[in-house]
């Protein structure tokens, strides 16, 4: 699976607002940010260009994608923007990693 494909995947998995949560990594068919990706080869790649994607005005910790996730001010509607721009940039020819 390709980091591009990863990231389409954990985009669909929580494309039902229903499906999405915050304060927790997953409950049942319902997941964070975080919860939604799943263990593959290019875990990390994806991650890091999901970081790279949220937006400036949070600060860069380690857990900057659940932070985001669960701020109050965040919606399914920004989390959706948050996958397409990572998408968008995944999908460049001269993406630094693997695409597909």
């Amino acid at each position: 699976m390709s980091v591009l494909s990863e990231l389409k995947a954990a985009r669909k998995r929580i494309e039902n607002p229903e499906n999405w949560i915050k304060g927790s990594f997953r409950v049942g068919q319902r997941y964070c940010l975080v919860g939604a990706l799943t263990s593959v080869p290019y875990l990390d790649l994806t991650y890091k260009l999901l970081q790279r994607c949220v937006p400036k005005r949070y600060p860069t910790t380690k857990s900057k994608l659940a932070a985001y996730n669960d701020h109050p001010s965040t919606t399914h509607k920004d989390i959706m923007a948050l996958f397409d721009k990572a998408i968008k940039l995944a999908s460049c020819k001269n993406f630094g990693g693997t695409n597909g």
